[in-house]
């Protein structure tokens, strides 16, 4: 499946999802869209990294993670 973000003002963009065991995946700049693969899955958290730093785009539904920290969370409906 392909998921798509925009972020703003970066020069590289690099998704991680638990439905991989949070691997980074490359984004790939379309336009002001990035786009990356996603592993199939009905339901996972996830989160951004923006030039290196974390980055947690616009999502429906975010949870706590285990480190303090805040993730996406996407469930297929």
């Amino acid at each position: 499946m392909k998921g798509y973000f925009r972020v703003k003002d970066a020069n590289s963009v690099a998704f991680y999802s638990s439905s991989d065991g949070f691997t980074k995946n490359e984004a790939v700049k379309q336009g002001k869209i990035w786009t990356v693969t996603i592993p199939e899955s009905r339901e996972f958290t996830y989160y951004l990294e923006k030039d290196g730093e974390i980055y947690l785009p616009e999502c429906e539904m975010k949870q706590q993670d285990d480190f303090g920290g805040t993730v996406c969370v996407y469930q297929e409906d």
